[in-house]
């Protein structure tokens, strides 16, 4: 596992607003990723009311979801600007008293921005619904990097989850962000 190092949390945040501004025109969801995860929460057959996808930028999740999931609310995070449809300003890194314990579905393709994977999917775990899944989606080729700070293997997202007792439902293979490279979408589950 590699992170890179900031100064401070200061830098970190100007570093991520800054590959928004940069990266504003790019889309990295591909429609199929959400359609598999319909596929998958299908499955289960359990209501999806209230879905909460980090690091969505000009808003694309969220409008795949409402495709699927007309009567939800769907919410998208984002740090360099809340202009898209569905989006708020926010740090998916903190906590928000709001989302905790409410969403049925979290979905983000941005955990390689957090700076700590840790403490980011603590507070992912803590918004999910007693029932809830959250879908990361994982590049299979990560570099640590001032824009993309994380980079870890599929063995160590692996331990990272089972540190944190979320447990895996399914994994699949997709062609990804938007057929850039391959991904890894993980639909994880709380194991308590």
């Amino acid at each position: 596992m590699k992170i890179y190092k900031y100064k401070n949390y200061d830098e970190y945040m100007y570093n991520q607003v800054e590959a928004n501004h940069q990266k504003a025109h790019m889309i990295f969801v591909d429609k199929k990723s959400i359609v598999a995860i319909y596929g998958d929460l299908k499955k289960q057959k359990n209501p999806i009311k209230n879905i909460l996808c980090h690091g969505t930028r000009g808003g694309a999740e969220q409008r795949f979801f409402k495709q699927y999931y007309p009567e939800a609310e769907i919410i998208g995070t984002e740090v360099g600007y809340d202009h898209a449809p569905m989006t708020v300003k926010w740090d998916f890194n903190k906590e928000n008293i709001f989302w905790k314990g409410k969403m049925d579905l979290v979905y983000s393709n941005s955990i390689d921005h957090a700076f700590n994977p840790y403490d980011t999917l603590s507070v992912w775990k803590d918004q999910l619904a007693p029932k809830g899944k959250l879908y990361l989606e994982i590049s299979t080729k990560l570099n640590s990097r001032k824009w993309d700070p994380v980079e870890m293997t599929s063995a160590e997202f692996k331990t990272l989850f089972d540190s944190l007792d979320l447990k895996i439902d399914n994994e699949w293979i997709s062609s990804g962000l938007k057929d850039r490279e391959l991904t890894t979408i993980y639909a994880l589950r709380r194991d308590t």
